[in-house]
């Protein structure tokens, strides 16, 4: 590595394979979020269209709403739904 005060070296010894390996492929938000296949999920708040549409490809059976909706019974999902608020961010 070089920087202003010279060049650098530095033995990453055998766990350097596996730090490139990160850097080169870091996790997805999806991957990040542990959204499963089949798993449903709720995005409140989502104001994302890109990642809604991949959120969809790994979770079809997610959706979006608004907190307001949440109010509502009928828009309330089940135990078996993870919640993820995106309205706090």
């Amino acid at each position: 590595m070089t920087w202003p005060g010279g060049d650098a070296a530095f033995e990453l010894g055998a766990a350097a394979m596996k730090w490139i390996d990160k850097i080169r492929n870091p996790p997805s938000r999806i991957d990040k979020l542990e959204i499963k296949t089949g798993q449903k999920v709720l995005f409140v708040g989502l104001r994302d269209p890109p990642f809604e549409r991949r959120s969809r490809h790994a979770a079809p059976r997610s959706w979006r709403a608004e907190p307001s909706a949440l109010t509502r019974s009928s828009s309330r999902p089940t135990s078996e739904t993870t919640w993820i608020d995106w309205s706090r961010c």
